[in-house]
């Protein structure tokens, strides 16, 4: 979302784990915590006009989301992407 609010793009692989760390209530979950080390390498960004951008090297990336489940869906809830270097493969 940071990256389209500054009318940037990215290119490349991003590379995902997710793993399910807790479910609630156990028997019939309806919230779920989800942690990713995130690999983002081989992504860069640049900007919407395809002009480059000064982009910081990836690198792999704590991801923890929050999710609810509603009616038959499962939806995001929350999601924090931290900075390189934050966890390792």
């Amino acid at each position: 979302r940071s990256l389209h609010d500054k009318g940037l793009l990215t290119r490349g692989e991003t590379v995902y784990h997710p793993v399910v760390q807790s479910v609630t209530p156990t028997g019939a979950p309806r919230s779920a915590r989800i942690r990713d080390c995130m690999d983002t390498r081989n992504a860069v960004a640049y900007k919407a006009s395809g002009e480059p951008y000064q982009d910081t090297p990836g690198g792999f990336r704590l991801v923890i989301a929050d999710a609810e489940r509603v009616g038959d869906t499962w939806k995001i809830t929350g999601l924090g992407v931290h900075e390189v270097g934050s966890c390792a493969p």
